[in-house]
């Protein structure tokens, strides 16, 4: 349950960029009244640009356990990384 590492074609990234442009442009400082919420809500936005089965509860519920392992997989090589120099 990873995110998708392959390559995106030229015209599949104009699009995701081109949603989530559009997503953020429907917000305003009135949209949030906490740092979480902003966050949650920016995910939010790039996980149904990245793909529509992200939208609603269920498929933004399971975008961001996959964000949090790659986050947790961006930890673990920080760490190696950091051990190395």
């Amino acid at each position: 349950m990873s995110l998708n590492d392959e390559i995106v074609d030229v015209e599949k990234r104009k699009k995701i960029v081109k949603k989530f442009q559009q997503y953020v442009n429907t917000y305003n400082q009135d949209c949030f009244l906490t740092e979480e919420t902003f966050i949650n809500d920016m995910l939010y936005g790039i996980g149904t640009a990245l793909d529509k089965k992200n939208e609603w509860f269920p498929g933004f519920h399971n975008f961001k356990k996959r964000i949090s392992k790659l986050l947790e997989n961006f930890k673990i090589i920080t760490i190696v990384v950091s051990w190395r120099k």
